[in-house]
């Protein structure tokens, strides 16, 4: 009988091969009935030969396991003369009768040569007996089978197959090392068929291998609570390996198999395997690859895959990976990836903040029917999902959508559920943080969650994430117990809570949280230390105003302690920020205000002045500006500018409510500013002026103040003020009256002593001695320890003195004797020390620490002493002893000339030196410098800093020299061309040439500066808006430069147009726009262009009314208006300058409109007003043309004689007059009449 023989590459699948053998044979029922028992098979083979790297010969596939077990078993003993009976087994009669047909089939085609009978009867029976075994999922079995049949038959024909299925089933078992040699010893081989089946099955034998290998997950969201697969593992060299031959195996597919069926199988393999790689864009491209194919049987998983991948790119696309993962949802694929799917999507959605879909996401998939049973955690059940990380991931979207409750609930899902989760303990701190919110947010009729108990719950996460070494969940369980302790008022306790995190592992904001405590703890000098670090450390873009609210903190506990010096160094180590204006405004208004306050309050008055002007000019429409009007006008009282003051409350008055609090407080200082000035005027009229406005201000004040609803607070102040004027005035009954009604309104009030007082001074003043006497004794009785007691004892004993009551004097005055006998009438480990106390600026401590470093004769420190050295003459720099610093800098030379950082100790030698202005010796030290160290980086600053001190003191040769080096001699990289030092010392370098007078140079080298810059445009640019602002004031000042210049060279037209242009950019900083304009006015004046200058005066006053520049123009309109014979608009603005009372304007301008009285042949008042300059004008000039213009005016009017004594005087006072001859001319003239 000759035997049967299954080729794997054609009969293999048994869903194929039996139907196409029996099918010549069998009547029509046992076909049927042979297709419908065959179908397991046919799934089984189907499966076996597609689906990649998955375990697809599923045992529930083949119906009854005892059959496939029970066929091997039949097969083997087949040639021993079995009895065969009808009722066997299905299988085992369907062989049986395949074994009866096939002894007329001498072989299959294909088969090798024939063996016997016998032999072949057996070896088939066994080998069809281990296929079955092998579709059927027995892969242990099968593979005992497999290595059986290859030690019993190793010259069978079907030995290339059964090496392939024995190498399939050590895959399927975690044999991988023998899977791969026998796989690659097949391919060696190559008598099996299907070679590029082989091919794809070593590579996923390689890719298995190295997934069985040790992995860690590290990925880009290690160390943080992530609900999205992370796919990124640091695996092992040998891994690597594996996956790099894997990749070999299915590439080689692709490039010499090209017509394969395999070809999508092995791309989306090397997808998987560059995935394990963390090769994610060439997984990438794979997998858009694979999705493309529409008949690829592992579309969904390769949609899924892909959209993972998404996520783990080096950008992650979430909007590409939430598009796959719609597709994928919307194909309907089977429920479990369809959880999976989903539940990946809704993560998306709460990355991209759309917390909403999100919430709505999850909560279809908690109520989803189909879902339930996959979504439970009963024993033996494995959900598709990480119910912990999805639970956790809910409760974070409904914080999100601030539904705490629900977020308590599910975040105690996962504590009570989840104990041994990675995101158990974050679930805990959660759960906690969910309640104090729930708790603020507490809607109307809930109620709130003991506080007890999420404290116990952030203290057990504190001691649990402490044993797991989770630093940053403990931290911030760390930082939320602190707030609790904190808000129920025990510092102390918070205190200790802190004091578990080691000082080197406290973050930012547990730094901030120890600061607030130990300000609460009374401990405010160690408080103030560490908000100045938070301020050092909060220095980046997005945390400014952090360090800014530290720093605001420090203040404040300053402000409290009256430490006014302390206040003015921290508040003004903000203002000066470079930072300081991208702050909001609500903080710089705090610093600004804090730090006028403190000027004020340590008596600093004109610089809280100053603060207080800064800020109405900066923040116009701030709600505290009547305040800060307030305070300044406190502030010009304070500082005896009383002048100044009622002028500034005068322009404050126009824009404050009348009824207001604010407006009575400002009438209050007002009065008593006329009131203080009035008695420095000498002229009886002037005093007698200022009395009445301030008694009228006082008067309106105090009148206002009583109709209010809201008391003035210093309404008893005022009526002792008013009272005062009423008192200078000699207005003693007014005053009496207006005291009377002060104490009786006000008796307790602080101010009662002087007003009792004042009252006893006026009665004396009418010499109401009586009562004077009365209200002196009353005083002593009534406040006895007053200041002004022994005062008025004294007074009161006057008083009876002179009414003859000398008992009652004498009384009185042992009394005040013995109570006041001696009264006049007036009574803050040594190199980390070191460092910590340089970062907190407390450099006596950092000196004390670099000393006990070079004082020490251990070995570990010789190393750091020239370093020591260096550091303690930075300290003493920034102390601003440099002296001392220039000393320690110079012994470092001397002691360790070989130190490798010399480079920076010239460098602060060179800048201590420039702060002592020894710039000469600065000068050769940095030249000195330039030698040693050509190449340092710090040469351009230091010659940039060096020129600006020789520019300082005017002296341009050098200083011009030391910006050429900057430009020319010192290295750059060629991106640092446009450098702010580059253009700053161009600036400074065409200013110096200017300043030198030395124009045709200036012109040269500024026609040779790129004065119209092209500034980047593009939006990526790394050029910052204020850059380019600089950019452009930079150059808008050169050209500037370049129109004074031409100015100066006589070129007027050159110079109009160079001026003009630059004030149209409108990018010149304010001052030299103001110069601009007002040279524009000088030039066309110097042209005679009247109509120009009135056109670009009255430009100029419009724009900067309060410019110095502002008079002077005015006086160049009515020079203007005067040419072009507009008489009386030239008188009016000449009025106009005359009152602003300007010592050298409003002589000149007297002058001229002598001259325009006299164009208009007012002879008399033109005399008037000459006269004015002649007898009340130094300048010898002015007064000679005023002489000579009177004379002129006398002979116009006919007074030949006073015309002629003028001319005299004129010629005996000034015989150098320029008109001299001309006046020889007309008297002789007028002696010839």
């Amino acid at each position: 009988m000759k035997g049967m023989v299954f080729f794997p590459s054609t009969f293999w699948r048994f869903g194929k091969v039996l139907p196409k053998v029996i099918s010549a044979v069998l009547p029509t029922d046992a076909k049927e009935m042979l297709a419908q028992r065959s179908t397991v098979l046919r799934r089984a083979s189907v499966s076996a030969g597609t689906r990649s790297g998955q375990d697809v010969l599923r045992p529930h596939e083949c119906r009854d396991r005892q059959i496939m077990k029970g066929l091997n078993s039949f097969l083997a003993r087949r040639d021993r003369s079995a009895d065969f009976r009808f009722d066997f087994t299905f299988p085992a009669m369907i062989l049986s009768v395949i074994f009866a047909i096939s002894v007329t089939i001498h072989h299959f085609p294909g088969s090798p040569n024939p063996v016997h009978g016998e032999d072949m009867l057996a070896a088939d029976a066994e080998f069809n007996g281990n296929m079955a075994l092998t579709t059927g999922g027995e892969y242990e079995i099968a593979r005992d089978g497999w290595e059986e049949f290859l030690r019993k038959y190793p010259e069978n024909s079907q030995r290339s197959y059964a090496e392939y299925y024995l190498a399939y089933c050590q895959m399927k078992t975690g044999e991988y090392a023998e899977a791969e040699k026998k796989f690659q010893k097949i391919l060696a081989e190559g008598e099996f068929p299907n070679q590029d089946e082989a091919v794809l099955f070593l590579g996923m034998t390689f890719l298995k291998h190295a997934v069985s290998l040790p992995i860690q997950q590290t990925g880009s969201r290690r160390g943080t609570v992530n609900t999205v697969a992370d796919r990124t593992y640091a695996i092992t060299p040998e891994a690597a390996a594996l996956c790099r031959m894997a990749i070999q195996q299915f590439q080689t597919i692709r490039v010499s198999f090209p017509d394969s069926t395999y070809r999508m199988d092995a791309s989306y393999q090397e997808a998987l395997t560059y995935i394990q790689l963390g090769n994610y864009e060439n997984a990438l491209g794979d997998l858009k690859l694979v999705v493309a194919t529409q008949h690829f049987e592992e579309q969904d998983n390769a949609l899924y895959t892909l959209s993972e991948v998404y996520l783990n790119l080096q950008q992650p696309d979430e909007k590409s990976a939430m598009v796959t993962l719609q597709t994928l949802i919307a194909r309907d694929p089977e429920t479990t990836l369809k959880l999976k799917a989903q539940r990946l999507l809704g993560d998306i959605y709460f990355r991209l903040g759309d917390y909403a879909l999100a919430s709505e996401l999850f909560a279809e998939i908690w109520s989803s029917e189909a879902y339930a049973p996959l979504l439970k955690t009963k024993k033996g059940n494995v959900p598709p999902v990480n119910l912990a990380f999805f639970c956790y991931r809910t409760a974070e979207t409904h914080v999100k959508m601030e539904r705490y409750e629900e977020a308590v609930e599910m975040f105690g899902r996962v504590v009570e559920e989840f104990p041994k989760s990675t995101v158990y303990l974050h679930a805990c701190y959660q759960k906690a943080l969910a309640m104090k919110k729930f708790n603020e947010n507490l809607p109307e009729g809930a109620e709130a969650f003991e506080t007890e108990e999420y404290q116990k719950l952030w203290e057990y996460t504190v001691q649990e994430s402490d044993s797991k070494k989770d630093r940053t969940l403990r931290n911030h369980a760390i930082h939320q117990l602190v707030l609790l302790h904190l808000r129920n008022e025990a510092p102390k306790l918070a205190l200790e809570t802190l004091e578990q995190v080691p000082e080197k592992q406290r973050t930012k904001i547990l730094l901030r949280d120890q600061a607030d405590t130990l300000a609460a703890c009374g401990r405010i000098d160690e408080a103030v230390a560490i908000y100045r670090r938070l301020f050092g450390l909060y220095q980046k873009p997005d945390t400014l105003i952090h360090g800014a609210d530290a720093m605001l903190q420090a203040v404040r506990l300053r402000t409290a302690e009256e430490d006014h010096a302390d206040v003015l160094l921290l508040s003004e180590e903000v203002i000066r920020w470079d930072a300081f204006t991208r702050l909001p405004e609500r903080l710089q208004i705090e610093f600004l205000e804090e730090n006028m306050k403190a000027f004020f309050r340590s008596g600093n008055y004109e610089e809280a002045r100053n603060c207080g002007k800064r800020l109405l000019e900066r923040f116009p429409d701030s709600k505290e500006r009547d305040e800060w009007r307030i305070l300044t006008a406190h502030a010009y009282l304070q500082a005896k500018q009383h002048l100044n003051g009622f002028r500034f409350i005068k322009g404050c008055l126009t824009s404050i409510t009348e009824d207001s609090l604010e407006c009575v407080e400002l009438r209050h200082i007002q009065g008593i500013c006329y009131r203080e000035y009035a008695q420095t005027r000498k002229s009886p009229k002037k005093r007698e002026q200022y009395f009445r406005n301030a008694q009228y201000a006082l008067t309106d004040a105090k009148q206002t103040a009583k109709k209010m609803e809201r008391e003035y607070e210093a309404l008893s102040v005022l009526y002792y003020d008013l009272a005062l004027v009423y008192f200078q005035t000699k207005q003693y009954d007014r005053c009496v009256k207006n005291l009377k009604s002060a104490l009786k309104r006000f008796p307790d009030s602080d101010i009662a002593p002087q007003l009792l007082f004042l009252k006893g001074r006026c009665e004396i003043e009418t010499d109401m001695l009586e009562d004077a006497a009365k209200t002196f004794e009353k005083f002593t009785k009534r406040f006895p320890e007053d200041p002004n007691c022994p005062e008025a004892g004294l007074l009161a004993s006057q008083c009876f003195l002179k009414l003859g009551k000398t008992e009652k004097a004498v009384k009185i005055s042992k009394a005040m004797a013995a109570r006041f006998p001696k009264s006049d009438y007036s009574e803050r480990g040594a190199n980390v020390q070191a460092i910590a106390a340089m970062e907190s600026k407390d450099f006596d401590a950092a000196i004390d620490a670099w000393n006990v470093i070079l004082e020490s004769d251990a070995k570990e420190f010789q190393a750091l002493k020239p370093e020591a050295k260096y550091e303690i003459a930075c300290c003493l720099f920034e102390k601003e002893a440099y002296a001392e610093a220039e000393k320690a800098l110079r012994e470092l030379f001397e002691e360790y000339p070989e130190w490798d950082s010399m480079e920076r100790a010239y460098n602060q030698l060179v800048r201590v030196l420039m702060a002592q202005k020894k710039l000469q010796e600065a000068q050769d030290l940095l030249a000195d410098m330039h030698g040693k160290f050509p190449e340092s980086i710090l040469l351009r600053s230091l010659y940039f800093q060096l020129g600006t001190y020789w520019y300082a003191e005017g002296k341009m040769p050098e200083a011009e020299q030391m910006f050429r080096r900057v430009l020319n001699d010192t290295p750059k990289a060629p991106e640092d061309i446009g450098d702010f030092l580059h253009r700053n010392a161009e600036l400074k370098l065409a200013w110096s040439i200017f300043n030198r007078g030395e124009y045709q140079e200036a012109e040269a080298f500024l026609r040779s500066l790129e004065l119209e810059p092209e500034l980047k445009s593009e939006p990526r640019s790394k050029q910052s808006a204020e850059e380019k602002e600089e950019i452009l004031a930079n150059r808008a000042e050169l050209r500037y430069l370049l129109g004074m210049t031409h100015y100066f060279l006589r070129n007027p037209s050159q110079a109009l147009k160079e001026l003009h242009e630059v004030r149209k950019d409108g990018v010149l900083k304010k001052v030299f726009a103001e110069n601009a304009l007002e040279m524009c006015i000088q030039i066309y004046e110097e042209a005679s262009e009247w109509e120009s200058v009135l056109e670009y005066g009255a430009e100029f006053c419009s724009l900067y009314p309060q410019a110095a520049g502002c008079l002077r123009t005015n006086f160049k309109i009515a020079k203007a208006l005067f040419h072009l014979q507009k008489m009386e608009e030239a008188l009016a603005k000449c009025d106009e300058v005359i009152a602003a009372n300007d010592p050298i304007f409003t002589h000149q301008t007297l002058f001229l409109k002598g001259e325009i009285l006299f164009a208009q042949k007012q002879y008399q008042k033109a005399i008037q007003i000459f006269y004015q300059v002649i007898y009340g004008v130094e300048d010898e000039k002015l007064q000679a043309d005023a002489m000579f213009e009177t004379a002129q005016c006398f002979e116009a009017i006919g007074k030949k004689d006073k015309a002629l004594t003028h001319y005299r005087e004129l010629l005996q006072k000034f015989p150098k007059y320029e008109k001299a001859k001309l006046i020889r001319r007309k008297m002789k003239k007028l002696h010839e009449k």
